[in-house]
């Protein structure tokens, strides 16, 4: 279904986590913005995404849902319910779910959307989260595309139908932020380094170490360029 470019429309998207999984939707959070200039979107995370989602160009506003407090701290339920109640207010008129797990479907559903539209149940995570859609986008008969193109079909729905997508994650990086950056680098007379983030979320999704220094090595060798590692909290060592 095809949407108006000159609509004022209020557009919803749901990602709560993880990094990769949110860094995998912004591609289809630009198509949309620019193929409706007009409208207004929101995105409803987790934290600690919110820091990188509020330096993402074309959101308006970025929601917080604390999922994991809620499970361990039965008090903090009424942030829950002052959650929702935030976001009926903004009166959506779609809500987008891109993660596809029953938690997300719930909150896409009690935002009090118009339209509320997730994958069909081959293509969630959770099968039993379409039951919380009011409209849903049809797989692709099994077919194994990558992240960003799965994503990409919600944004097709809205009617964006723009050939191929960029790579390039636009940001805007505060000036102290660039410029903590650049002393860093000085600091150590490091210039236009390759940068390699090793750590991961899940253990199933960490490539070898020594995989990692061949690979450095290969980029000093072959390309001429240094390489920085990059890491989180906890992982220093």
């Amino acid at each position: 279904m095809s949407e108006s470019s000159g609509a004022h429309q209020k557009i919803l998207i749901v990602r709560l986590g993880s990094l990769g999984d949110i860094i995998h939707t912004i591609p289809a959070q630009q198509q949309i913005s620019r193929h409706l200039p007009n409208a207004i979107i929101h995105w409803l995370t987790e934290p600690p995404y919110d820091n990188l989602l509020c330096h993402v160009p074309g959101i308006s506003h970025v929601w917080l849902a604390d999922t994991k407090k809620w499970r361990r701290k039965i008090l903090s339920f009424h942030e829950s319910i002052g959650l929702v109640q935030s976001l009926r207010h903004q009166s959506f008129d779609i809500a987008l779910d891109f993660q596809g797990l029953v938690k997300s479907a719930v909150l896409a559903k009690l935002s009090g959307a118009r339209r509320v539209i997730g994958f069909a149940p081959e293509r969630s995570r959770e099968p039993a989260a379409c039951h919380f859609y009011s409209e849903t986008v049809m797989g692709d008969g099994g077919s194994r595309r990558h992240a960003i193109e799965i994503s990409l079909q919600l944004a097709r729905f809205l009617g964006c139908r723009e050939n191929g997508t960029s790579p390039l994650i636009p940001l805007s990086i505060p000036s102290e932020a660039v410029h903590y950056a650049q002393e860093q680098l000085r600091r150590f007379g490091i210039v236009d380094p390759v940068l390699i983030n090793p750590g991961a979320g899940w253990v199933t999704k960490l490539w070898p170490a020594q995989n990692y220094a061949q690979l450095s090595l290969r980029i000093q060798e072959e390309l001429g360029l240094p390489v920085v590692f990059t890491y989180g909290p906890g992982e220093e060592n």
